[in-house]
């Protein structure tokens, strides 16, 4: 009984408050670059000095909160204007890019157990996807076999396409200003609505190759004489982006 009644004094005490302190008030953002199309992320935040751990039921901010007086874009757009909400955490700034080149998130904030406002600005580059790109290399049958992945070292030329040789294309998006990248889905099927590139010939599957680093391929069917691929995405803008991609014949070996 005296057990019972030490532990529901404990319950009755309630969680712990931590004192009301101003933090630092920030604009984060998550990536150096945002791709018109694609929203970046970004949040507006003040917090307290001392936060709780979410998972702690022990312990509360209520009165630990701060408000978005006001917030531009520059160079962008807000996915959701967050002007005017509040939050103890951090309140989404998500946007799109709509420029190449610098952007900025500016906003002032308000800790309201204070009253105290403050200006805060965030910085990242806009950037753009110009078309889809595509490269044709061949690789032996037999490395293929049972999806297998590829060392990238056996890939070869198409010019040098031999009888015993699988056609393979390695699409990538080409962007402005940031390189090429293998946004879409590799997969031929199962997408949930995720960019997907388009073939003809159909492949018959996505390849991966034993470097994680390396770029996801296509598996071509088997092809005769020299065959002309087509390859289309549907880029970020909202742009379809087609290319074609020579695939030569067989190499003419030479009789010993």
């Amino acid at each position: 009984m005296v057990l019972l009644g030490l532990f529901a004094s404990g319950c009755d005490l309630g969680p712990e408050v931590l004192p009301i302190a101003a933090g630092e008030p920030a604009v984060r953002i998550e990536s150096g670059t945002w791709f018109q199309g694609m929203p970046g992320n970004a949040g507006l935040t003040w917090p307290n000095a001392m936060l709780c751990d979410e998972e702690d039921w022990s312990c509360a901010n209520p009165d630990a909160t701060m408000t978005v007086l006001s917030a531009t874009c520059n160079g962008c757009r807000f996915v959701e204007d967050p002007t005017g909400k509040s939050t103890s955490r951090s309140v989404n700034a998500n946007a799109f890019a709509t420029v190449d080149g610098p952007i900025s998130i500016d906003a002032t904030l308000r800790f309201d157990a204070t009253g105290a406002t403050a200006h805060v600005t965030g910085t990242v580059t806009g950037d753009h996807e110009v078309a889809l790109v595509a490269t044709c290399a061949v690789v032996e049958n037999a490395l293929l076999a049972g999806n297998a992945r590829v060392d990238p070292r056996a890939f070869r030329e198409c010019d040098d396409r031999r009888a015993t040789d699988t056609v393979v294309l390695f699409p990538l998006i080409h962007t402005a200003h940031s390189g090429d990248f293998a946004w879409f889905c590799t997969s031929l099927d199962n997408c949930g609505g995720s960019p997907q590139v388009a073939i003809m010939p159909p492949a018959v599957a996505w390849g991966h190759t034993v470097d994680p680093g390396y770029n996801p391929f296509v598996v071509m069917p088997a092809l005769g004489a020299a065959t002309m691929a087509m390859l289309s995405v549907p880029l970020a803008t909202g742009e379809l982006s087609t290319v074609s991609v020579t695939v030569p014949s067989v190499a003419e070996r030479e009789t010993p």
